[in-house]
């Protein structure tokens, strides 16, 4: 009997797991559990630890996120206070004389540009010359290289004494000293570049305007000219935030030609030359502006005709 239920019972478990199988082919998310209960446990620790490790990962990620965003707010604030004027921040002379030095710097590289510029394409330099400042005797045939730096100087500068530096559109700014250490932590190529609409990227495409610069239709496609231009109208920019910040603001001024040559206000520009000794020497026009801060005067730099060389 315990043998013929046996084997009535055989067909019956092939049958279950038939349908089992069956049903498992056409549900492949059907999951049969042939395991026993301690590959079970296994198997469930398993998934725990894994859990864990996952947990530990998550946790420490989160750390270091909030690490990292804690540095990012740090950073945040530590730039926002670089960019505000100290504490107490009073504009200095000798700030200011540096800087005007860092701007004719500029100003006699652009020059440099300019000039080589000119030869490439063909202009006759004398002529060129005559035109920027008509009869002027010159000590050297080189000293025309000072009518163009003049030419520039005094195009760039014009307009200085305003609130606005003459810049339509621009009523200039409530906070100078912000303007002034916003402008130093950016780079001016990038800006003119990029943010055409900002007051310095319309004051550079101003100040080319106002020059009229012939000498390339695409002034942009010569990348040292441009760069040079870019960096002059940085420089200048900046000197003119500087200079709205003085109480009054710092006056500035030429020297018309023929005046007699004053030490008090002006020095020469060619250090070689001196005056001479019948002391007839006069202004043949003014290479870079001087500017007036309360009682003190910052020379113009001026070019000397009746004049002798030093050598």
């Amino acid at each position: 009997m315990v043998n013929d239920k046996a084997l009535v019972n055989q067909p019956q478990k092939l049958y279950v797991l038939r349908g089992l199988y069956i049903d498992s082919r056409k549900n492949l998310d059907f999951n049969v559990d042939f395991t026993s209960g301690s590959c079970l446990k296994a198997q469930v620790n398993e998934n725990q630890n894994k859990l864990g490790a996952l947990e530990t990962m998550f946790n420490r990620l989160q750390k270091q996120l909030g690490e990292i965003e804690e540095g990012n707010a740090k950073l945040s604030m530590g730039l926002s206070k670089s960019l505000k004027p100290p504490s107490g921040f009073l504009p200095r002379i000798r700030v200011f004389d540096s800087m005007l030095r860092d701007a004719c710097r500029s100003a006699h590289r652009f020059t440099k540009c300019l000039i080589q510029l000119m030869k490439k394409v063909g202009y006759d330099l004398d002529v060129a010359t005559s035109y920027v400042h008509p009869d002027v005797g010159y000590m050297k045939k080189g000293h025309h290289r000072y009518a163009f730096l003049s030419y520039v100087c005094l195009g760039m500068f014009q307009g200085f004494e305003t609130e606005n530096f003459s810049l339509v559109g621009y009523e200039g700014s409530n906070d100078n000293s912000m303007e002034l250490f916003e402008h130093v932590s950016i780079n001016p190529l990038e800006t003119l570049n990029k943010n055409p609409d900002f007051p310095f990227s319309k004051f550079g495409e101003r100040k080319y305007e106002q020059l009229n610069l012939e000498v390339k239709d695409s002034w942009r496609s010569v990348t040292v000219f441009y760069d040079a231009f870019v960096n002059m109208s940085s420089s200048i920019w900046l000197l003119h935030k500087l200079a709205r910040l003085f109480t009054p603001p710092i006056a500035i001024f030429q020297v018309e030609k023929g005046v007699d040559f004053s030490m008090v206000y002006m020095k020469n520009v060619t250090k070689k030359y001196s005056i001479l000794e019948n002391g007839i020497s006069n202004v043949g026009f003014t290479v870079i502006p001087g500017f007036k801060i309360g009682k003190i005067i910052v020379q113009a730099q001026v070019y000397l005709t009746g004049s002798k060389s030093t050598k």
